[in-house]
């Protein structure tokens, strides 16, 4: 398991004041332990799974269905510091009503920053108790719950998670007993991938499992195998292209979407198309019912554009050495990965996925895996590499940062501003690959951003300066034969001459005097005027 904290460690204070005596109007009743599986933590920390633990669940005398969780988080297998026991902590789980579920405001039990302990919330709570009185517009958008022969559920960035600060006047802190009592402060949206679940006592085992096997012998069909637990009845089980989009498990409960019905776990197959990403829905019915469908959506790349050309030493200054990234002791790493290369046109050669399994600062819970991710270079020029821009990411997020997109300083002069790739070679900002096929950039010349932290700009200001100590590099296998001279289709000796600012701006006519680059016989110098 690894971890990082972005909050900060907490040091409790051992003299806590004792708690308040609050009214409830529910009688609770201990019903057992269940299980809970965490996907609220995972906002701000970086876990290698999906930790399901154990809880003690009460149900109100009152109101059948009605559940609180004592100390909720108290058998988290990853956490480092824990609310002391002589202070427990409540969170409400209303699922009364099985089809509109909700939590109300209150504590986890587990420490989330300096002197806070984590609290929690649902949008559905939210629109119901606090906006409208009623559920119409969280069944609109989606926000509510489900409990489902005992398994509660909830939609994916529906969940609502805060640090709740710990009073420093003396004063007893809030336990989550009664809700209503709780801080008014923001929330900020978890469960990003739908995990969080709470089982009750007696709860079914319905959970699946999928995996892609290989391309048959005739290139027809994909094998994919599926594993049910044990209280798994059966599933409808749909493949189709593209990744998943919201509430398509309706479609296939409906059928909508087509399904096959399996019986049991096992190597099935489906019709091989084309490559690129591809979706299993399957839904596990218990007892005739249907319970929170498996989602596995992974790319296919079983006839590439690509070839391997093995691997890679990636000595990584992105992230490592970012003005952005400089506070967030995010370490600098040297470690292999793939490489390939364009068949049709070798030129174009990229790393897959670097920061994903092989990146030491990942985590499962940060890396999208349902698709590769590349950093893309054009070599034609072995004397002025660029760096593509990432189209989709890296697969990888620091914390609640949101996305992260790179680039080169040379591809963004060209691409997006415009210049020439002689003005900008002549700037100095591309890079270079040896002869024994190190690949390098100068200092500040790539360059990284968070759309969410930044907002795109259209001149490109938005991105923060990478590489700053110089010291990206790849080096791809010696053997390989990829730094010898391109094919010219025409001759630059021949080419009229051409006069640009420093700012690669091609000037017209006459210039004023001031310097300038001159870009002549294939070759380009700075001149005075």
């Amino acid at each position: 398991m690894t971890f990082k904290n972005f909050l900060g460690a907490s040091t409790l204070a051992l003299a806590l004041a004792a708690p308040s005596m609050a009214y409830a109007a529910d009688t609770w009743k201990p019903i057992g332990e269940g299980k809970l599986r965490d996907d609220l933590l995972t906002f701000w920390y970086v876990f290698d799974t999906y930790h399901e633990f154990k809880v003690e669940i009460q149900e109100s005398q009152e109101t059948p269905g009605r559940y609180r969780l004592v100390n909720a988080y108290r058998h988290f297998p990853a956490h480092w510091i824990e609310w002391p026991a002589d202070y427990p902590n409540y969170l409400i789980v209303d699922a009364s009503d099985p089809q509109h579920v909700y939590i109300e405001k209150g504590l986890a039990g587990i420490i989330s920053g300096y002197d806070q302990i984590l609290m929690v919330w649902s949008q559905a709570a939210d629109y119901y108790l606090n906006r409208y009185g009623d559920f119409k517009l969280a069944d609109e958008e989606g926000l509510c719950g489900k409990c489902v022969d005992g398994i509660i559920t909830f939609p994916p960035m529906t969940v609502l998670v805060t640090p709740y600060d710990l009073p420093t006047d003396g004063s007893a802190p809030w336990t989550g007993e009664v809700p209503e009592e709780g801080p008014e402060v923001g929330f900020s949206v978890a469960n990003a991938k739908g995990m969080f679940r709470l089982k009750l006592p007696g709860a079914p085992e319905v959970d699946m499992t999928a995996a892609y096997g290989s391309l048959s012998a005739d290139e027809q069909s994909v094998s994919y195998t599926l594993t049910m637990e044990k209280d798994v009845e059966y599933a409808l089980v749909s493949v189709v292209n593209g990744p998943y989009s919201a509430r398509m498990e309706e479609k296939v409960i409906s059928g909508e979407i087509p399904s096959t019905k399996i019986t049991a776990g096992g190597t099935y197959s489906t019709p091989y198309d084309n490559d690129g990403q591809h979706t299993i829905i399957a839904v596990p019915y218990n007892k005739g019912n249907a319970h929170a469908p498996l989602i596995y959506t992974r790319e296919w790349t079983y006839k590439p554009e690509w070839e391997s050309i093995g691997e890679a030493e990636f000595n990584e200054a992105i992230l490592g050495s970012c003005e952005m990234t400089s506070s967030m002791n995010i370490g600098k790493y040297t470690y292999t990965v793939q490489a390939e290369r364009l068949k049709s046109n070798p030129k174009m050669v990229r790393i897959v996925d670097p920061y994903k399994e092989a990146y030491p600062e990942s985590g499962r819970n940060d890396c999208d895996f349902t698709k590769h991710h590349y950093l893309t270079f054009d070599i034609t020029d072995p004397n002025f590499v660029r760096m593509k821009m990432t189209e989709d990411g890296i697969g990888y997020q620091i914390g609640t940062f949101g996305i992260i997109e790179m680039w080169s300083r040379a591809d963004r002069e060209i691409e997006l501003r415009g210049k020439t790739p002689e003005a900008v070679k002549a700037m100095g900002y591309g890079g270079t690959i040896t002869n024994d096929n190190v690949l390098t950039f100068p200092k500040d010349m790539l360059l990284v951003r968070w759309p969410l932290v930044r907002p795109p700009h259209p001149t490109g200001n938005d991105w923060f300066w990478a590489n700053l100590d110089g010291s990206f590099s790849i080096k791809f296998a010696a053997n390989l034969n990829m730094t010898s001279a391109p094919e010219v289709t025409a001759d630059p000796l021949q080419a009229p001459e051409r006069i640009y600012t420093l700012q690669g701006i091609e000037v017209k006519g006459t210039p004023a005097p001031g310097v300038y680059i001159r870009v002549k016989n294939g070759k380009s110098e700075k001149f005075t005027l």
